[in-house]
């Protein structure tokens, strides 16, 4: 210990001195285990992939042969690698949609005709690993699970009798969602307390809708009379985002108020945290504007900023905003001109970043990030490339260079084994500042985080 002080006695003031600048992050990327199911043709696995995770880390998945002979199977993985499957009925195709509290998942199972024809899908929940109930089928439409939450709420469409939009209640009860002489409904988001969001035609306009836990169904203002407006996402306080007139809009005890300015094409999507409850991490929209090629974050009611991302060379274009598990936390996903998947990730106080440019162990052949889901732990699933492979990426504290979430000698010795220059495109997992050099700044936040 008195030569680790000496250390630190050495190095400290080397930390204290540098440029200060925002950090890019780190993230240790760790695969997922999960389901082996055999395919009934050419006698092979089926690929895995990543769908949900919740927010202590379990991963929902589904093994999928990708044909009617074979079908797919659902599982949840532990934190600790364990993967067990799902029930699945009489299902030729199960597929984890949510996770609903507990251990209450939500699935859409399809049965199928053994080579070809029409499929029956249906909405049902697992409890546990024993018990399913189907709650509806469809032999109409597919069934979608478009948002849900651990408090039991669900929304999306088919797997009932109708073709409409539904909302799932805690209590495991299906109900239609639609607007008096209005048709096309379509619903994107739903909060803690069960009102959902999203719009419907009436008189041939999309208009923005809330639909309120009570039952009540109101049409949303436009910002200008006679525009279109659509409703994509709602904080718990009951505050809502969308567009408005092609406009990120934000509807504020019901008012509509435009946060970019005229002419700019923009939507808002996601919003974490709350102006009304102050929250301890703030408030966050996010949202995408110039056509889909740029982030953009409020958290003011009157204007949102273009927050990247920075690379140039990414050259994304349909960028969505995946998730926004905290007012300061935000992922996406966005495409090359050639349709090559990239991940993006912002923190407060950062920028929006490319996944592949934080990653400190990344895997050794990749297709891109398909970002999936994020918990508020900063924990990332993404499904590596087109064929699927889930891994979880954990972002990294100061100090940590393995992943264990410990800071001791493994960690000092892997910080003084990358000692100088980092190679040119590579996130070293000792290098903390993000400078692109190990020295002995870095090893002072190996010492200083020592635990």
């Amino acid at each position: 210990m008195q030569n680790l002080a000496r250390i630190t006695q050495v190095v400290t003031p080397l930390l204290l001195s540098s440029a200060a600048f925002a950090s890019p992050p780190r993230y240790f990327a760790t695969p997922v285990p999960g389901l082996v199911w055999p395919c009934t043709i050419f006698g092979t696995n089926a690929p895995i992939v990543g769908v949900a995770i919740a927010q202590d880390g379990r991963v929902l998945g589904h093994a999928s042969c990708g044909s009617t002979t074979g079908g797919s199977r659902a599982y949840l993985t532990e934190p600790n690698g364990s993967v067990t499957e799902l029930p699945h009925g009489t299902f030729t195709f199960t597929e984890p949609a949510a996770f609903l509290g507990g251990t209450k998942y939500l699935l859409i199972g399809n049965w199928c005709p053994p080579v070809n024809g029409t499929c029956t899908t249906a909405l049902a929940i697992a409890d546990g690993s024993a018990s399913l109930t189907v709650l509806g089928g469809s032999s109409v439409t597919s069934s979608t699970c478009e948002d849900a939450n651990e408090a039991g709420w669900a929304v999306g469409y088919g797997g009932t009798s109708t073709t409409s939009a539904y909302r799932l209640r805690p209590d495991a009860t299906v109900e239609a969602l639609d607007v008096a002489k209005g048709w096309g409904e379509y619903v994107s988001a739903v909060n803690l307390s069960g009102t959902a969001v999203g719009s419907a035609y009436i008189s041939n306009q999309q208009r923005a809708v809330r639909w309120g836990a009570d039952g009540v169904t109101s049409v949303l203002p436009s910002i200008e009379a006679g525009t279109s407006s659509h409703a994509r996402g709602i904080a718990y306080d009951d505050s809502i985002v969308g567009q408005c007139n092609g406009r990120a809009a934000w509807w504020f005890n019901g008012t509509p108020i435009s946060m970019m300015p005229v002419g700019s094409a923009s939507v808002a999507t996601h919003m974490a945290g709350s102006p009304l409850t102050m929250d301890p991490l703030g408030f966050s929209v996010f949202g995408t504007a110039y056509n889909s090629t740029r982030f953009i974050r409020s958290n003011s009611m009157l204007n949102a900023v273009d927050i990247g991302p920075i690379d140039a060379s990414a050259q994304a274009q349909m960028l969505e905003v995946v998730a926004a598990p905290r007012a300061d936390y935000m992922v996406g996903l966005g495409f090359t001109p050639l349709y090559q998947p990239l991940g993006f990730v912002w923190s407060l106080g950062d920028t929006v970043r490319r996944l592949d440019t934080v990653v400190v162990n990344p895997p050794a052949t990749t297709e891109g990030y398909i970002v999936v889901a994020a918990n508020a732990s900063r924990q990332i699933l993404v499904n590596l490339g087109f064929n699927g492979e889930p891994y979880l990426l954990t972002e990294l504290r100061p100090g940590d260079t393995n992943g264990d979430r410990m800071v001791d000698a493994a960690d000092l010795a892997s910080t003084l084994a990358g000692w100088g220059a980092v190679p040119a495109g590579v996130r070293d997992a000792g290098d903390f500042d993000g400078n692109n050099v190990v020295n002995g700044a870095d090893i002072a936040v190996v010492l200083s985080n020592w635990s």
